[in-house]
């Protein structure tokens, strides 16, 4: 419909503010969304720009508030409003956008191939190329010799058991669950077992840590996936250590501790073998 995400432009809005003659009245004016589906060109842009996830929400929460054509929009009026939405993105970005984006690569790895690097080449030919460039990239295993001491040797048979892998796992689970559970007006007793419980989180892969360096030795460092732990476990502290000295004016401090935290999720790739195989597809 028409003129639907029109509202007044008193700020703050007086209560009695229902109409477009009220706002008027009251010295306002009768403004519309930087978006809308008020004729056929602004419909199509709108849902254009939906597509590609920019903005969407605003124009999600302006549908939901519409109560009709010069009428002050009024919070969650047609939550109805918001299947259709989300339907709209499922359909229009995911699939139609997608499927766009997916023809046009499509046809560029085409016409690629049609050509080839060398014109002369057969496609079997290209296609060892390519599986001799993969090889290239990729780095022998290597393996870890057990320490001579006791101890290490111990350490060394814990930090290399699937039993730790299945444990750490499980922690990068219940982490990842823990961190999820924060949200807006937090009840601050409930924030505060939400930071007890994510500092045993830290201590837990603190301990992974020590355990496998302790096992491996400097060898620790020779695994990407190990440095990677590494830098996690490194960043993790240095936020807890700033929030524990009182550096509670960076208001990004919070959201850098739980981007390392969050980051553990990557170490699925690693336990799994068919998303090891999908991320070597993305990478080469």
């Amino acid at each position: 419909s028409k003129a639907l995400f029109f509202s007044c432009s008193l700020d703050p809005l007086p209560a009695h503010i229902e109409t477009k003659e009220d706002c008027v009245n009251a010295g306002g004016s009768w403004q519309n969304t930087r978006t809308s589906f008020d004729n056929i060109f602004w419909a199509t842009l709108t849902l254009f720009e939906m597509m590609t996830t920019e903005g969407w929400m605003e124009v999600l929460f302006a549908g939901v508030d519409a109560r009709g054509p010069e009428k002050q929009p009024k919070r969650d009026n047609q939550p109805a409003f918001v299947a259709y939405f989300v339907c709209f993105m499922l359909i229009g970005n995911m699939f139609v956008l997608n499927l766009f984006v997916g023809v046009i690569i499509d046809q560029f790895n085409v016409i690629k191939e049609q050509l080839g690097e060398i014109p002369l080449m057969t496609r079997a030919q290209r296609e060892w190329i390519l599986m001799q460039r993969t090889a290239q990239r990729r780095k022998p295993i290597k393996t870890m010799v057990p320490p001579q001491n006791s101890f290490r040797r111990h350490l060394f048979k814990i930090a290399s058991s699937k039993q730790l892998e299945v444990i750490i796992l499980a922690v990068i689970v219940m982490n990842t669950i823990v961190l999820a559970l924060r949200h807006l007006n937090m009840d601050p007793n409930f924030e505060a077992s939400l930071d007890v419980i994510n500092f045993w989180f830290a201590m837990t892969f603190n301990l992974e840590f020590l355990i496998k360096f302790s096992g491996f030795g400097l060898k620790y460092f020779s695994s990407s996936w190990n440095r990677f732990d590494f830098i996690v476990v490194v960043g993790t502290n240095a936020g807890l250590l700033m929030t524990a000295l009182g550096y509670t004016q960076l208001q990004a401090l919070p959201t850098v501790i739980r981007t390392f935290r969050i980051l553990r999720v990557v170490r699925v790739f690693h336990s799994s073998k068919n998303l090891r195989v999908l991320l070597d597809l993305l990478i080469f």
